[in-house]
C-alpha cells in the first residue's frame, strides 16, 4: 500500500 493509502487505513484503524 502507498504511504497516502496506509496513513488513510491508519486513521481508519485507530477508530478501532
Amino acid at each position: 500500500l502507498a504511504p497516502h493509502i496506509q496513513q488513510l487505513v491508519w486513521k481508519a484503524t485507530e477508530r478501532g
